[in-house]
């Protein structure tokens, strides 16, 4: 055996003293000399030990404490330093990265940095955290929190830095999540999470992890492309604004990397005659799909056309429009169920109500909606998306997400604008909704509208009842 070490020295510093288990390690991390990173969750504290003679230490000796009774660290003001931590790591860098849990469940194990010998106090949070450690200053500073902030995982978790310098986070017994991984910034950008609920609706069948690691794993399954339209075989004007809508998606575990299709989301209707446009999508394991349709450009002076299917009766006028002056059009606002439901109000250039419809979920769950909109202006613009206040009543709440950030002011009145979306460009963003409590009401309708230069459109999502 090179390298025996006890805890029993430390046992007055233990939170937890009526505890045989008094210390608890639930980590230990061997550094590059050969000491020995290792974390006391009922210390609430991590020890740098010294396994080998070296400036000055002799092996056991605990080279530094961060955290606890008796931290060789200060913190900044109203920081409590580690709780309950699990986890920990000394990055490249030299600072240290924990899963720093709280506590209440299981009793007290959070210190006041004031006060380290007064009784332990709750800290019902958990944060992944990064300190950056003066060794000779004695200090201890938050260099970054990664991941959400409204968690609270009282007992195991983890976290880990990538070779690509993001976080792996496992979330463990917050089952809102599996897994969570953050880039630089802190910003989560995927999510592994388990939807599975109790009979009444709550999240505690939901499985969770003691750890979460990133493991080379055979992909089978090549990426999907979904192409939504124009219809293949479509017919349409020559010069007119023709917008594509395509979606890509993979659920081989090696995650989607590419969704190209052609410049600008539109088809080029210059020349007269049969084309095809494509759409190519590869996942990160290297396996590609590839879909094509064709479309025939025609001289003509109506505007882009599909080939419809012979009618047997006259079709229904659509109702007259009020364009702006100097406009041709205005946002075209669509909206689909997630993961296969249609597309309702696309192509639609009239602010009339279109409806999509999904079951009245139980308090605690989610449904996922698709929402796009196109700009069918002959001019670039900005369009406004809002929701009213009332959120169906209290019903539910929203969010949006797109590009990775998710806005919450959608559903205050005042609204979010999109990018600057070139004439016959659209944008998506996905709308999430959960479902405060079961309404009263047979059903709770959220009302999404989109407004530019004067037009508006708008798309109701109904969500009903089991």
């Amino acid at each position: 055996m090179d390298f025996q070490w006890s805890s029993a020295p430390h046992l007055s510093e233990t939170l937890s003293p009526a505890d045989p288990d008094y210390a608890h390690i639930n980590s230990i991390a061997i550094q590059p000399n050969g000491d020995v990173l290792a974390s006391f969750r009922h210390l609430s504290s991590v020890f740098l030990i010294a396994s080998k003679p070296h400036d000055g230490h002799l092996p056991g000796d605990v080279i530094w404490k961060l955290g606890g009774r008796d931290s060789d660290f200060t913190f900044p003001p109203g920081d409590g330093g580690p709780c309950a931590q699990h986890s920990a790591s000394v990055l490249p860098n030299g600072n240290v990265l924990l899963f720093d849990n709280g506590s209440f469940h299981f009793g007290n194990l959070c210190i006041d940095p004031s006060a380290p010998q007064s009784p332990p106090i709750q800290r019902n949070s958990t944060r992944v955290v990064e300190f950056a450690l003066d060794t000779a200053a004695h200090t201890a500073e938050v260099v970054r929190t990664y991941g959400p902030l409204d968690r609270y995982s009282w007992f195991m978790g983890s976290v880990a830095r990538l070779a690509n310098g993001n976080t792996l986070i496992g979330w463990s017994a917050d089952t809102r999540a599996i897994s969570t991984e953050s880039d630089l910034t802190g910003a989560t950008i995927w999510t592994l999470a388990d939807t599975g609920r109790n009979q009444d609706g709550s999240l505690g069948a939901a499985y969770f992890s003691y750890r979460a690691t990133l493991v080379p794993a055979r992909d089978g399954f090549d990426p999907e492309i979904e192409l939504e339209a124009p219809a293949d075989g479509a017919v349409l004007t020559q010069g007119a604004s023709a917008p594509i809508h395509f979606a890509c998606t993979d659920r081989g575990g090696s995650t989607l990397q590419t969704c190209e299709g052609p410049a600008g989301r539109h088809l080029d209707t210059s020349t007269v005659g049969t084309h095809t446009w494509s759409v190519a999508a590869r996942d990160g394991a290297g396996r590609a799909s590839h879909v094509t349709r064709s479309y025939t450009v025609v001289t003509g002076p109506t505007g882009p056309t599909a080939s419809p299917p012979p009618a047997t009766t006259p079709p229904t006028p659509a109702p007259p429009a009020t364009t702006p002056s100097g406009s041709a059009g205005g946002p075209d606002l669509a909206l689909r169920v997630l993961p296969r439901g249609r597309w309702v109000g696309a192509n639609e250039s009239t602010p009339r109500r279109q409806r999509a419809r999904t079951t009245m979920p139980a308090p605690g769950d989610v449904r996922t909606a698709r929402l796009r909109v196109t700009n069918t202006d002959i001019n670039a613009t900005r369009v406004r998306l809002r929701a009213p206040r009332t959120l169906g009543r209290g019903a539910i709440d929203i969010s949006y997400t797109s590009g990775g950030v998710t806005y919450t002011d959608t559903s205050d009145g005042r609204g979010w604008r999109t990018p600057v979306l070139a004439p016959g460009a659209s944008w998506q963003v996905n709308v999430r909704v959960t479902a405060r409590r079961r309404p009263a009401r047979f059903a709770t309708k959220l009302k999404i509208r989109a407004s530019a230069r004067g037009w508006q459109d708008r798309v109701d999502l109904v969500l009903r009842r089991h």
